[in-house]
């Protein structure tokens, strides 16, 4: 294992799962680390559809129940830039979002376009948006939609909780009893609710999170492409 105190390998095993959160999916594996640096899978890639793209559906479910799934959809349809730009602005907040936060705390969207295709759509047309109520808390205030953080926090808990369960089921393995260590990698590891989470979830367990998870696959294909020799040993059975 790479020692960045030393700038070496070190001369140890170590039994470790990586968990890889990504845009789609998160899939974890177990390796060894053997003597002469290389691994051994001890098994293979597994995991499921629990990404910051169920995030990003938990949003749009949101937005179907507050305004109307017939509405979003023409909507979307009549303005699929401002649409885009809403659903990218749900990406910029995941990165944001931490475990503990203040009662008051709250995200902001733009929602200029959403608005005014509602107004121009609606029979009434004098609808005041300058202070919109809407369902848990949220309020439309001019041309932003604010949702308390609690909200947008719990769009991330079916992923990150179907995640830790599955991580959990994996440690429990009798074969797992040695694995001390979950290194976390992949975009949506880069969310400080998903570290957050996983720490206190794992508590004997030593958490490493590179400086950017997200580059750390791609830099692990570089590193594997300029090595002559096998890097691991697969897990085939």
């Amino acid at each position: 294992m790479y020692d960045k105190a030393f700038g070496t390998y070190s001369r140890m095993t170590c039994l470790y799962l990586r968990t890889l959160f990504t845009e789609d999916s998160m899939n974890i594996t177990v390796h060894r680390t053997s003597y002469d640096g290389t691994l051994k899978e001890l098994l293979r890639t597994n995991g499921g559809q629990w990404g910051a793209s169920s995030v990003e559906t938990a949003f749009t479910t949101w937005l179907n129940d507050v305004f109307g799934k017939d509405t979003i959809n023409k909507w979307k349809i009549a303005c699929y830039d401002e649409y885009c730009g809403l659903i990218q602005s749900i990406k910029a907040k995941i990165h944001s979002l931490r475990l503990s936060y203040d009662k008051t705390d709250e995200e902001r969207f733009r929602v200029t376009s959403l608005i005014e295709y509602i107004r121009m759509s609606s029979h009434n047309r004098k609808t005041d948006f300058a202070r919109m109520k809407l369902k848990e808390n949220a309020v439309i205030v001019h041309d932003k939609l604010r949702v308390p953080a609690k909200v947008v926090r719990s769009w991330c808990d079916e992923p990150i909780n179907k995640g830790i369960r599955h991580i959990a089921d994996v440690l429990a393995m009798p074969a797992m009893n040695d694995v001390d260590t979950i290194l976390l990698v992949g975009e949506f590891a880069e969310c400080p609710l998903v570290q957050e989470t996983m720490k206190k979830a794992f508590r004997g367990k030593k958490i490493v999170i590179p400086r950017e998870p997200s580059r750390a696959v791609l830099r692990g294909a570089v590193l594997y492409g300029h090595q002559c020799d096998p890097m691991w040993k697969k897990y085939i059975k």
